[in-house]
């Protein structure tokens, strides 16, 4: 796991957020390939976990989903992970913070697969079209009345 390197150009962007308020826990992610909007998650929570929980949970999701993109060549496996929540950042980074292990077993596996995983910060409602979306898919995911996850698809990434 590195920072993010501005001179890189990324295949591949993902935007993460989570969300909790009365109506519910919640998160979401915008996957981006090539620029273009390409997969769309979102997840219910228990109304019992923390805002952090749903950002941790939705970062590990969109890792997951990275091992859909196995058919890019090894040049193309550099991904950055942007968040708004910087808490959620600095567990991620410290190795000795057990609630990421699963993050961090995931990591390792596509960094042996040859991907590069960055981690970036942004600030909230900046007018990003990523961060916001993924506000968007999150504060969606919090008052959905089921529990289950959905993904949409919006365009092939062969």
């Amino acid at each position: 796991m590195t920072d993010k390197c501005e001179r890189r150009k990324y295949t591949i962007e993902i935007y993460t957020d989570g969300s909790k308020s009365p109506s519910g826990v919640g998160s979401g992610t915008a996957i981006f390939v090539n620029k273009h909007l390409t997969l769309q998650l979102t997840y219910k929570l228990a109304d019992k976990c923390s805002n952090n929980q749903a950002e941790q949970l939705t970062i590990d999701k969109a890792l997951e989903k990275l091992q859909d993109f196995r058919h890019l060549k090894e040049r193309q496996r550099y991904a950055p992970i942007h968040t708004d929540i910087k808490i959620t950042l600095d567990a991620t980074a410290n190795a000795r913070h057990h609630q990421n292990l699963v993050e961090q077993i995931r990591v390792r596996r596509l960094e042996k697969d040859n991907w590069t995983i960055h981690f970036t910060w942004m600030k909230a409602h900046n007018d990003n079209f990523g961060n916001e979306l993924a506000d968007q898919l999150a504060n969606k995911a919090a008052t959905a009345e089921e529990k289950s996850p959905t993904v949409k698809f919006l365009k092939v990434f062969r």
